[in-house]
C-alpha cells in the first residue's frame, strides 16, 4: 500500500471511530430472535441466547456487507454492547474499506479475523482458525461481490469447521448510504433504531448428500432476504415491545 493510501486509510479511520463513539450513546439498539422474542438494552437474554448457539459449536453469523457498519455501530451504543462485542471474532479483508473496519474493531477491543482479498487460500487458512478458537463469527458474506449472494465458499468453510449458519440483518433508521457505485452501505445517523435480526442456524452437516455447494448457497442467500425483509417490517411499523 503506498504512503498517499495509507493516510487515506488513517484518516477515513480516525473519522469512522470517532463518529461512531460520538452517535454511540444515542442509539437504540434491540435483538429480535426467530423465536419471535426481541430484546432492548441490556437484557440478560441477549446473553442467553448467543451462550445457547454456542453450545452446539461455532456460528457463523452471515450477513450483507450493506449492514456491517450498523453492526459495528451496536458496539458503540454503551459497555453491554462493547462486551457483546468482544465475544466474537469479526472478519475483515485487506481492502480499503476493511481497513477501515479494523480500526474501529480494535478500538472496540474485538477479535478481528484479517483475510486478504488477493489470496484465497490465505483468507481460508484464516478462517479456519475459528475451529481451534471455537469462536463465533460474524462475516458479510458478500463482500467484493456478487452483492446479495452467498457463495458457496461460504458452504465449504461451514462444513470445515462444523459451524452453523445463522442469517443476520443489522437494518436502521434512518441511515444514510454510502455508495461504491455498486452497493450502498447504511450508516446510522444520531437517534437511528437499529434492529439486529438472527435467522434460524443452518447446518449443512445434514444436508443430502445429492446437494451441491450452489444449491446450498443459494438457501443462505433466500434466508438472508427473508431476515432482512422481516427487519425491515419491523422497523417501519413500530419498534419492538
Amino acid at each position: 500500500m503506498g504512503s498517499l493510501a495509507r493516510v487515506s486509510t488513517r484518516i477515513a479511520s480516525t473519522a469512522l471511530r470517532g463518529y461512531l463513539r460520538a452517535i454511540g450513546p444515542s442509539l437504540r439498539v434491540a435483538f429480535s430472535f426467530a423465536n419471535g422474542f426481541a430484546y432492548e438494552g441490556d437484557d440478560p437474554n441477549i446473553d442467553r441466547f448467543f451462550e445457547e448457539q454456542r453450545q452446539d459449536g461455532p456460528v457463523i453469523y452471515a450477513l450483507w456487507i450493506s449492514d456491517h457498519v450498523s453492526l459495528l455501530s451496536i458496539g458503540f451504543v454503551s459497555s453491554f454492547h462493547q462486551r457483546l462485542a468482544q465475544q466474537f471474532a469479526f472478519v475483515a479483508d485487506d481492502s480499503f474499506g476493511g481497513l477501515v473496519m479494523q480500526s474501529a474493531l480494535t478500538s472496540l477491543g474485538a477479535r478481528i479475523l484479517r483475510v486478504s482479498v488477493q489470496d484465497p487460500a490465505a483468507r481460508l487458512r484464516s478462517l479456519r482458525s475459528v475451529m481451534q478458537e471455537r469462536r463465533s463469527i460474524f462475516l458479510a458474506v458478500d463482500g467484493h461481490g456478487p452483492y446479495f449472494n452467498a457463495s458457496p465458499g461460504l458452504v465449504s468453510l461451514a462444513k470445515s469447521i462444523r459451524a452453523a449458519v445463522v442469517p443476520f440483518a443489522a437494518v436502521t433508521l434512518p441511515a444514510i448510504p454510502i455508495t461504491n457505485l455498486k452497493v450502498s452501505v447504511a450508516v446510522p445517523l444520531p437517534r437511528s433504531r437499529i434492529l439486529a435480526t438472527f435467522g434460524d442456524p443452518i447446518r449443512f452437516q445434514a444436508s443430502p448428500l445429492n446437494v451441491g455447494a450452489a444449491e446450498l448457497g443459494q438457501i443462505v442467500t433466500e434466508s438472508l432476504q427473508a431476515v432482512h425483509q422481516r427487519a425491515q417490517a419491523v422497523l417501519q411499523d413500530g419498534w419492538p415491545s
